[in-house]
């Protein structure tokens, strides 16, 4: 029987919890390692899927289908949050079982258990004076991380909890500790990021050979596939904030020598920011003329880059799915064709 799969729970699932975590509590339970990841997936909400790119088509064609049919929708998600709130209720009740293994010899544990934590907002209360006493005794820096991420979740955005994470982001004892301590900034204050987590960020985004082994890692449930990938991420929530024209200019820099498997997600952004969040549209009588300076450069930067293997023939040119949601040409020809149109006037 599957308690969990990709986010999703099921009746069972917090049926099952109080009896998993007897097992958990037992002294006798062998290699909890194993165990406690199994529960990190059950008890977090889909916090896991929460450090992915999700390109702008995708939540597009998913808004299209929820405004087809929002009564089986509502439904639907009425359940789906019901039974997620029965889970996490389950597990709120055992959160003093996890928060005595944040101590446990296995810093594997300790990485899963300061993930799980993560999803507990209502209990900062109960959570945060373990969890910071933890991160200032812990040695492991791979358990380090996992603190940062969670208190990240957990905080609140006082400056104490900022002067927090800076130090570890300005005062690291790796690039990793670093890099992790911006996303958890990123976390917390969101729009009011400070602008120096954007500029690590995108020193990883950049350069991310020297750290993906050491990402790598991770426990999976935290970090998994590219490391700049997680850049692109994270900046990619900071979109409305006052470093909007600064991701946008440094993407637009790199993207010519951003490679698979990041180039399509970076694609996506720089259109996402230069043409979809100002509600543009475009028109059969559309020229080139008609788009602002930025637009026009992101759309030259797309066109000039070649895809691998070609393409599709109706996906042929970077950006072509996502611009497509805005009625854009989706292939290179019609690109080429609007392209031309600056010497049409």
């Amino acid at each position: 029987m599957s308690l969990e799969h990709q986010g999703s729970v099921y009746e069972a699932t917090a049926l099952a919890v109080p009896f998993l975590l007897a097992i958990l509590a037992d002294p006798q339970t062998p290699d909890k390692r194993e165990f406690i990841h199994f529960l990190a997936h059950i008890g977090c909400n889909g916090l896991y899927l929460n450090h992915r790119y999700q390109c702008l088509s995708t939540q597009h064609y998913s808004r299209m289908a929820k405004d087809a049919d929002p009564i089986s929708w509502r439904e639907e998600n009425a359940l789906y949050e019901q039974l997620h709130e029965d889970t996490h209720r389950s597990f709120r009740e055992g959160l003093s079982i996890f928060l005595l293994l944040l101590s446990d010899p296995d810093p594997v544990v300790r990485q899963e258990v300061a993930f799980l934590l993560a999803a507990f907002p209502e209990a900062r209360a109960m959570l945060l004076p373990p969890l910071i006493t933890q991160l200032r005794c812990e040695e492991n820096e791979y358990v380090q991380c996992s603190l940062l991420l969670s208190l990240g979740y957990l905080l609140p955005p006082t400056p104490d909890a900022v002067q927090l994470l800076s130090l570890y982001m300005e005062q690291g004892e790796t690039r990793l500790l670093q890099f992790i301590a911006a996303n958890a900034l990123c976390t917390l204050l969101k729009d009011q990021t400070p602008e120096n987590a954007v500029h690590v960020m995108f020193e990883v985004f950049a350069h991310p050979d020297a750290l993906q082994p050491s990402y790598e890692q991770l426990s999976p449930i935290w970090g998994s596939g590219w490391i700049h990938a997680r850049a692109l991420y994270y900046l990619s929530l900071l979109t409305s904030s006052p470093h909007r024209m600064l991701i946008l200019e440094r993407l637009i820099e790199l993207f010519p020598t951003v490679d698979s498997p990041v180039d399509y997600d970076c694609a996506d952004l720089l259109v996402r920011i230069a043409f979809y969040e100002k509600q543009f549209r475009f028109q059969p009588h559309s020229t080139f003329n008609d788009l602002d300076p930025l637009q026009q450069t992101v759309l030259r930067t797309l066109a000039a880059k070649e895809m691998p293997g070609g393409g599709t023939e109706l996906n042929d040119y970077f950006g072509a799915e996502t611009l497509a949601c805005m009625d854009f040409p989706a292939n290179r020809r019609g690109l080429k064709a609007f392209l031309e149109t600056a010497t049409c006037q």
